[in-house]
């Protein structure tokens, strides 16, 4: 238990508390956000309902913090955010954005008091464990954060099978899972605790094709390509349930090996069929670029897609320029941002860090969502939290409505729903032409 504060003191700890900036970051997909219940040590002082600019304006016993009036000599409380992700090694580029958006959220967060549980005001600090893309490490630390730090909270951002390494001993003890990866295949009924907080790909299918189907309606003949791996055959059976559901005619569904660099055999059969579209959901940007090229090589006058985010940048380079991407038409997170409150939030990101990309706004909302949460729930045990976080919602960085949905797909409300982009090459730019919340949350 922390001494009694003196009044400057109070003061540094409060406004020096997420603001920490954070240097390193991931390159791969998984992302688990890990709030730590740490009762005793640490939430802000209670305010009094008067607000103040200095000291002065509060009554006796009183300082002004924030811009509210807190006792002076109230011990201060800590909700520990632990944040599970690659730090160092592959990925820690993505690490280091995620990061940033963690500190501004707890930033944002403890300047407007921090949360608020019965009579009592916690702020948020940030606890880092690096798994190093390692779903063994991820395993271990997860144990350690739930054990040894006492975290009822997980956060994961990961490469590739982190999250659900960490699932046994998060359900086990009921922690909170919040997952930014690009394999939702476990979220739903089965694995309750799991919140999953990145684009969904059926999702982006359903936007996509409503999009063509609208602006395009002359385009009705589609040839889907996909990696020929599992997750490909996944993405598959995505794009042809959707594209059958929208009216377009299923030309060819072709799987090709992930190491192909050549694509004429591939291609030159589909010359001959009046295919409209090309699908090429679930391969690299550069990948997609070379097979572009050699479409148009062969003369291909179509059009290319992508349902599964889009790289435009390595594709670009891929494809020797925005230019040879004409048309190109690409569904998922934003490029952009969505909300004027994302473009402020995209700003100071840029002032930590330039290329910050705006995805990172996934995990920003979804801490103000635990902030709501807990306080709807009154409480910081996960089980009435989860219950809580079904039902609250924010005007934020990735949607003016941004939520957890997909009941009617998943089972549960486990799916984040926030604003979906289509962005299309126009003139050699990336231009937004279409944006929608997922089906399942309108």
């Amino acid at each position: 238990m922390r001494d009694k504060l003196s009044r400057q003191n109070l003061k540094k700890e409060i406004y020096s508390m997420g603001k920490k900036k954070l240097v390193t970051l991931l390159g791969g997909v998984c992302l688990v956000l890990v709030l730590a219940a740490l009762p005793f040590v640490a939430a802000c002082a209670s305010p009094v309902e008067e607000e103040c600019v200095t000291d002065a304006d509060c009554p006796e016993g009183y300082i002004c913090v924030d811009g509210v009036c807190v006792l002076e000599e109230e011990e201060v409380k800590v909700l520990k955010v632990a944040q599970l992700q690659p730090l160092s090694g592959f990925g820690a580029g993505y690490g280091t954005m995620d990061k940033i958006a963690y500190t501004l959220a707890v930033e944002d967060i403890n300047a407007a008091g921090g949360i608020k549980v019965g009579d009592e005001y916690y702020q948020l600090e940030i606890v880092e464990y690096d798994t190093v893309c390692d779903p063994v490490i991820a395993a271990t630390l997860a144990t350690k954060a739930i054990y040894d730090d006492g975290v009822k909270y997980i956060g994961m951002l990961g490469c590739g099978t982190e999250g659900q390494a960490i699932l046994p001993i998060v359900e086990q003890e009921n922690v909170v899972l919040f997952v930014l990866t690009d394999d939702s295949s476990y979220i739903g009924t089965e694995h309750p605790n799991a919140f999953y907080i990145f684009q969904y790909s059926p999702a982006c299918a359903e936007i996509q094709y409503e999009y063509i189907s609208t602006e395009y309606p002359d385009l009705t003949r589609v040839v889907g390509t996909f990696p020929d791996t599992s997750a490909g055959q996944a993405l598959a059976d995505v794009w042809e349930e959707v594209v059958t559901d929208f009216g377009f005619e299923i030309v060819d569904t072709i799987f090709i090996p992930s190491d192909t660099t050549e694509f004429y055999p591939v291609l030159t059969p589909l010359l001959g069929q009046d295919v409209d579209i090309i699908e090429q959901a679930g391969f690299p940007g550069e990948t997609s670029g070379k097979m572009i090229v050699q479409a148009r090589e062969l003369g291909y006058e179509g059009i290319f897609t992508e349902f599964t985010g889009g790289e435009v940048e390595t594709r670009t380079i891929s494809a020797g320029g925005l230019e040879a991407l004409e048309g190109f038409i690409c569904t998922g997170y934003p490029i952009l941002p969505v909300t004027a409150f994302g473009e402020t939030f995209s700003e100071r990101c840029e002032a930590v860090q330039a290329g910050t990309a705006i995805w990172v706004g996934y995990f920003y909302d979804s801490m103000w969502l635990l902030k709501l949460a807990i306080e709807k729930a009154g409480s910081i045990e996960p089980a009435e939290v989860m219950l809580a976080l079904e039902e609250v919602t924010f005007s934020g960085v990735m949607g003016e409505d941004v939520r957890f949905a997909g009941e009617e797909v998943v089972g549960l409300n486990r799916l984040f729903a926030s604003l979906y982009v289509v962005t299309r090459i126009e003139n050699g730019e990336p231009v937004t032409v279409y944006s929608a919340m997922p089906l399942w949350a309108r």
